[in-house]
């Protein structure tokens, strides 16, 4: 089965190769310490999957801001993502209260996802 590149091309306006390039471009710059090539390597590709995820929203947030409208299982399942993310910001808080130690890039990483969805629940809201 061969599946279309974009669900709707008149509101499929993200720019996914830009947008890549930057994930890889902030990973260089805040990838843990390491020393040998292999932790390096390690260390880049943890922390890149970690902005990819954070950001990999994107495109769909994007499409449904240009088309004013979001299907039913659509936004069903943005919002459940955005609260599973959210979750996780609260069991950072958590931990971190209990005295517990924190990956900073992942709470970080969790904070800007999680912001990222502030937009559509708002727009989820209005319309429930």
């Amino acid at each position: 089965v061969k599946h279309s590149s974009t669900y709707n091309r008149r509101f499929d306006t993200f720019n996914l190769p830009v947008a890549l390039a930057g994930v890889l471009l902030i990973s260089l710059f805040v990838k843990g310490e390491t020393y040998t090539l292999g932790e390096y390597i390690e260390e880049y590709l943890y922390t890149a999957s970690l902005v990819m995820e954070a950001v990999a929203i994107l495109p769909q947030l994007v499409m449904i801001q240009e088309a004013g409208d979001c299907e039913t299982l659509t936004s069903y399942y943005i919002f459940l993502l955005g609260l599973y993310r959210l979750s996780y910001a609260v069991s950072f808080m958590i931990k971190y209260a209990r005295g517990k130690g924190l990956d900073v890039l992942m709470v970080t990483t969790s904070l800007v996802q999680t912001g990222l969805y502030v937009d559509f629940f708002i727009v989820y809201y209005k319309h429930a």
